[in-house]
């Protein structure tokens, strides 16, 4: 994509679009587009990211890094230090490594066939890129190695992190690690990040200022008495009682609706029995709760215990202390800082121009985004999250032809495949241009 023709406003929005448009700064597409399909069809799971890992720390090598590997797991931070004088401020941008349990179905040529053990349950499963962390990846890369290469044209510190098991305690984990003190990384003084979605490809999306919400999950466990499925008659058949929470947990929503503060729950897993011919002795079902405010969140929890607690009752089953499990919180409120959001959101418009910047909208943030970005800043660093549309244009258009937009894959999904032009170039421009608006350019030093 090729930005917008706009004059810059402001010197500093000069010197970022010089260092970002300069042929010479820029790193080779191909090399790019190749490193991305070779991650895409190697995919691993969380917690399992040895070969990305290596992967990354070997590219971060070779571009002049100082680079620290298994922290927290598999998790690589490089640090680029480029002060040359009084110490400036030092930027961090993240990227996740992780994949899902999913089996591709989008017929690339470089998609994904691997299955790889769970750690979890020991079952064989497939594996594949389907949140666009490969993409995330890829950008972040492909930032670093502009900024590596226009290293004369700014000053401060670039620390770029690749995260383990962002589907659990991966952030988490490399902070109980020692990432800032045992490392010796310096504190960043913003924490930047950038995650893809199915629209169409080339614009940017900011929710200024807004919480991108608190997500937390719970597991279930329904007691039953199991049997031959000959005779229900003598069982108590904890499916039956799944089945019935189910509806029950997902639309009690609607008596909690608040416009001002949305949340969404949603059942996303029921697991029972092992035989065709068995009524099993106990059910699990879990439950995802999103929310904008802690005080939907405390409604949402404690409505939770109130339906469980009367489906019970209805059954003649007992509710046990530990019936309702609190998984981790992988994902705490993030809190977009309104200020550096301003200040990205001046140089992106000044950069790609504005019709390129959208405004996301409370609903699309709750239903998509959640991210433990706040988690690796510590407190008082501001942070900052954004969207880039990655699906292509020309898939987009006959979708919306069709009046099937609804049907567009989306990430998570088996058939979500990311244009991988323009989409990597305008990540890795956004990185460096939020990067930048940070870091010292000509005129400042």
């Amino acid at each position: 994509m090729n930005p917008q023709p706009t004059a810059p406003r402001t010197p500093k929005s000069a010197a970022i679009n010089g260092i970002i448009k300069e042929t010479q700064n820029r790193p080779d597409l191909e090399t790019l587009k190749r490193l991305y399909e070779k991650l895409h069809a190697d995919p691993e799971l969380p917690g399992r990211e040895e070969r990305t890992a290596h992967v990354v720390k070997t590219h971060l090598e070779a571009l002049g890094f100082r680079v620290r590997a298994r922290i927290g797991g598999h998790g690589v931070v490089g640090v680029l230090d480029n002060q040359r004088g009084p110490r400036g401020r030092t930027v961090l941008l993240k990227a996740e490594l992780d994949a899902l349990p999913i089996q591709e179905k989008t017929n690339l040529s470089y998609a994904s066939t691997k299955r790889i053990k769970d750690p979890v349950d020991k079952k064989k499963k497939p594996v594949m890129h389907a949140s666009g962390h490969d993409m995330h990846i890829t950008m972040v890369l492909a930032a670093a190695a502009l900024l590596q290469k226009a290293k004369k044209k700014w000053r401060g510190c670039l620390i770029v992190l690749f995260q383990p098991d962002s589907q659990g305690r991966g952030a988490k984990s490399m902070m109980e690690s020692g990432l800032y003190d045992k490392f010796q990384f310096p504190n960043p003084n913003i924490v930047l990040c950038q995650h893809i979605n199915n629209k169409s490809a080339g614009k940017l999306q900011l929710l200024r200022g807004n919480d991108l919400g608190e997500r937390l999950s719970f597991l279930i466990t329904i007691p039953g008495k199991g049997g031959h499925s000959t005779t229900p008659e003598g069982c108590i058949n904890p499916i039956l009682i799944a089945s019935s929470l189910v509806p029950e947990l997902q639309t009690m929503i609607q008596t909690l609706y608040n416009p001002n503060s949305p949340a969404l729950v949603t059942c996303v897993r029921i697991n029972a029995g092992h035989a065709t011919n068995e009524i099993p002795d106990k059910a699990e079902l879990t439950v995802e709760v999103r929310a904008f405010s802690g005080d939907m969140m405390k409604l949402l929890v404690e409505a939770i215990d109130l339906v469980v607690g009367k489906e019970f009752e209805n059954a003649g089953v007992l509710k046990k202390k530990k019936t309702i499990q609190r998984l981790d919180q992988f994902v705490s409120p993030l809190i977009n800082d309104p200020d550096a959001l301003h200040k990205i959101g001046v140089q992106f418009e000044d950069y790609f121009g504005r019709e390129q910047i959208q405004p996301m909208n409370l609903e699309m943030a709750m239903g998509k985004l959640g991210d433990d970005l706040a988690v690796l800043a510590r407190e008082g660093i501001p942070h900052a999250y954004w969207t880039l549309r990655s699906t292509s244009p020309g898939i987009w258009d006959t979708y919306e032809r069709d009046g099937r937009l609804h049907e567009l894959p989306d990430t998570h999904t088996a058939e979500f495949a990311p244009a991988e032009e323009p989409t990597l170039s305008v990540g890795m421009e956004a990185l460096a241009v939020a990067a930048l608006t940070y870091l010292k350019t000509e005129g400042e030093f």
